[in-house]
């Protein structure tokens, strides 16, 4: 798109109007509110290939994933990521050399530069570190996990120790080169662990695919392992991060309560005897342990599908939805792969949306955020022939069971109502996947693959379900809940609002006892709106999620005025005359235009985060909206120049004075939705904004405007000082018309005023206390800063210079001056109100 000028107004010169847009949690116990968050609006979705991922928020706002071969991504929203790098990738054989030489102990052509895998990343509490555990696999079993810390999250991190070791022998990889002796004692037997001399995989585990987290008491915990002996937890030293010695295990190896364990490897709770499973994950929730297993091998034939246990106590046992252990007692091998045993949430299946299934699904990682949500972040492999992998990351619920759930679609910011939805919210046609657990990833034929295509099926307003399936289903008052029977089995999870293809649209996902997961995906939007007739007239419009109001920035008339939100003050900045322009469209007209310009969409942009600004009016179609009316009775505002797709939004929630007003993808959360009040086009006095008593902050030195000594006497310098709360430094804003103020002090009970020396206009001009008479020199015009202070510009100078704190001074006593105005912080103020 390309705007042009003519005879002083926009035309639009070419426009290419295709616009596609890419677009909580339910608490396990209690069901927690959670206000409803921006959105496939505030997330737009872009993927990175990063193999094993493992997710953890940072301290810096960022969400991260650290994943095998040195892959490394961040993202703001958890949807929209962007890969990094930190001296892991360009220093990892030095980081790594002491689990490089154990995994080469014997074997010349090792390469560790394809053998560090899975890493984890935690917060240490008590080292004030972040850690890194590190799988440095070996070709025989004879691998380590390594720890690094760092004091950022990115790095650099340096190496602090190896946690514990695998594939030891008495020969090719000698035990004591391992902590084992330390573990066990001197001299202690390690036959268990031998075959034929050499490691015995259907006794002994392969230490990489390390999970850290900390247990419902705070202590510090490392699961690990990978197909062969099984999955181990161990504990840690808060304290180091390392192994924690004073911790023993006793040698059990009778798996049939669902528990074992090894004085070396720790607690068996998962997998062993040679059966499939690696990359655990384990995650305490509400009132369980959830341990997510992944079963096959991670090619795309190889069968990779994650499991889902969960057990009260940290060591086990652990049991799916039909009660089946998580550990095994006969030699599964990879049989156990496409078995019943454990919750899959997900098989290979293609929704209508997608251009090729998902298949080969796993090694999946679980964030429990600050606001309840959980979510399943793992790599994907497609039916497309080839082994190219990226992340996926769904969010998970708990259904009225305690059991998780996954919605179907990719996380786009949405969250789960906890008060549940309308019987017209959720009856109609949906696609239905349902997630066989048995599903095998090969299916014989040239296309390659097993993937589950969606059918139809129908919620209907009398509870039948008809369509692919014959069932019941039911919703719990109240509650996002619902229950499904089908073939004599009963399901239980939750509906969900998601976005699919920038249309909202309600999901379900619910489980049953089978360990079988059935999904749906509502085939058509939710409409939660009317088109409204909205009132000739004027209007403040404020905000439903920041309670701010639409404010053209610093009451600037020109064209390019940026539109943000303020709190409420009344200004024309404030006021918007809302004028219909025929066929359903309006122009929001700007006070602080005296209406003659209007709200405009930047550049014509169809696209979400198009800004919006201020332009003279002319009736283009970037400056006209459909106003349509929510079930709540607030509005939401369509531009025209997106066909109605996009909406003026509240940019990322924002609740500061100076949020910015964009447009987003329509989707009719709060940060969508404005009330209209009406109010007067007329321009008087009671108009000003900042009437009232305040101490007057200088934002760069944290000190107080004061007059100095309390002096009554015309002259009086004015100066920045300590707080001390005294009538010196407290000043009275009275609006005298045309946007100017006097600013009256209260050292002389407000009968003097802020005076510019001699009505100068000139840089350096002091600033002084005097009787007050209303002259040019004792008015000022206030300006509002994106951050919320203000800029005080003097009359004196035509606005064109400001109260300046004199070279930057931070030092009781420092001079106000006046200075040619350009907003930095030495001439930014915060008003704290002393009425």
């Amino acid at each position: 798109m390309n705007k042009q000028f003519k005879g002083g107004r926009r035309i639009i010169a070419c426009l290419a109007a295709t616009a596609t847009v890419l677009a909580g949690s339910l608490g396990v116990t209690p069901i927690s509110d959670v206000t409803t968050a921006k959105a496939a609006s505030a997330n737009t979705i872009s993927h990175v290939s990063v193999h094993d991922p493992s997710v953890v928020k940072g301290d810096n706002g960022y969400y991260y994933i650290f994943g095998s071969h040195r892959a490394f991504a961040k993202s703001k929203d958890l949807s929209s990521w962007s890969t990094f790098t930190n001296n892991i990738n360009t220093d990892y054989k030095n980081i790594f050399k002491v689990g490089a030489a154990w995994s080469a102990t014997g074997d010349s052509s090792y390469d560790l530069s394809g053998n560090v895998w899975a890493p984890d990343v935690i917060y240490n509490k008590k080292m004030g570190k972040w850690c890194m555990y590190m799988s440095i696999n070996g070709v025989d079993y004879n691998s380590s996990i390594a720890l690094c810390t760092a004091d950022s999250i990115e790095g650099p991190y340096t190496y602090a120790g190896t946690v514990v070791y695998s594939g030891f022998n008495n020969s090719t990889h000698p035990v004591s080169q391992t902590d084992y002796y330390t573990v066990c004692g001197n001299g202690s037997s390690i036959s268990r662990y031998l075959k034929s001399g050499k490691w015995n995989p259907s006794y002994g585990t392969n230490a990489i695919d390390p999970t850290v987290f900390y247990d419902q008491n705070g202590k510090l915990w490392l699961v690990y392992g990978s197909w062969f002996g099984g999955i181990f937890t161990l504990k840690l030293n808060d304290s180091t991060g390392l192994r924690d010695y004073n911790t023993t295990y006793s040698l059990d190896t009778d798996a049939s309560d669902g528990k074992a364990s090894d004085p070396y490897m720790g607690s068996r709770i998962a997998g062993g005897l040679g059966s499939s499973g690696e990359a655990p994950y384990l995650k305490h929730i509400g009132s369980y342990y959830y341990l997510f297993v992944t079963y096959g091998g991670l090619t795309s034939a190889g069968g990779y599908n994650t499991r889902v246990f969960r057990s009260k106590c940290l060591n086990g046992p652990y049991t799916d939805a039909a009660g089946n252990y998580a550990t095994y007692t006969y030699a599964a091998g990879i049989d156990n792969t496409w078995g019943n045993v454990g919750v899959r949430l997900k098989s290979y299946y293609q929704l209508s949306n997608m251009s090729s299934g998902e298949i080969a699904q796993g090694h999946n990682s679980v964030l429990y955020d600050d606001d309840g949500k959980i979510f399943d972040v793992y790599h994907t492999r497609f039916d497309d022939g080839y082994e190219f992998h990226e992340v996926r990351v769904h969010q998970m619920f708990s259904n009225a069971d305690g059991w998780l759930v996954e919605a179907p679609l990719e996380y786009a910011g949405e969250t789960i109502s906890s008060s549940g939805y309308s019987s017209s919210d959720v009856v109609g046609s949906y696609e239905f996947v349902n997630q066989n657990p048995n599903l095998i990833v090969e299916n014989g034929t040239t296309s390659g693959y097993n993937v589950i295509k969606s059918e139809t099926i129908t919620l209907n307003s009398n509870g039948k379900i008809t369509g692919a399936i014959s069932g019941t289903w039911s919703m719990t008052s109240g509650t996002p809940y619902v229950t499904i029977k089908y073939n004599n089995v009963t399901y239980k999870g939750v509906f969900c609002k998601q976005y699919k293809d920038g249309k909202l649209v309600m999901t379900f996902s619910v489980l049953g006892k089978n360990n079988v997961c059935l999904w749906g995906v509502s085939g058509t939007g939710i409409n939660t709106y009317s088109e409204a007739s909205v009132t000739e007239g004027t209007y403040f419009i404020k905000n439903a999620a920041s309670g701010l109001y639409m404010d053209v920035v610093n009451s600037d008339s020109s064209n390019g005025a940026n539109i943000q939100q303020y709190e409420f003050n009344g200004c024309n900045a404030q006021k918007f005359k809302i004028k219909s322009a025929g066929n359903g469209y309006y122009a929001l007209l700007t006070g602080a235009s005296d209406y003659n310009s209007a709200v405009d969409v930047y550049n014509g942009d169809i696209n979400s985060g198009g800004n919006i600004d201020q332009w003279e009016y002319w009736g283009g179609d970037m400056q006209l909206f459909r106003i349509v009316q929510n079930t709540d009775g607030t509005y939401s505002f369509l531009s025209k120049i997106s066909a109605g797709t996009q909406a003026l939004d509240d940019y990322n929630l924002g609740t500061s004075n100076g949020t910015n007003v964009d447009q987003w993808a329509f989707w009719g959360g709060d940060c969508q939705k404005w009330t209209l009040e009406s109010c007067s086009d007329s321009t008087t006095s009671s108009d000003m904004t900042y009437n009232g008593t305040y101490y007057i902050q200088s934002s760069f030195s944290g000190l107080y405007l004061d007059v100095a000594d309390g002096s009554t006497a015309n002259g009086a310098n004015i100066r920045q000082w300590s707080y001390n709360g005294s009538n010196a430094q407290k000043f009275k804003f009275v609006g005298v018309g045309n946007g100017y103020y006097a600013i009256l002090t209260g050292a002389t009970d407000y009968a003097s005023g802020l005076d510019v020396t001699a009505n100068s206009a000139s840089d350096g001009t002091n600033i002084e206390q005097w009787e007050y008479w209303g002259g040019d020199m004792q008015l000022f015009k206030i300006v509002k800063n994106s951050d919320g202070s203000v800029c005080i510009l003097t009359k004196a100078s035509s606005d064109a210079s400001a109260l300046d704190v004199y070279a930057w001074s931070t030092e009781a006593g420092g001079n106000i001056d006046q200075w040619s105005y350009w907003g930095g912080d030495c001439q930014k103020f915060k008003l704290v109100s002393a009425n």
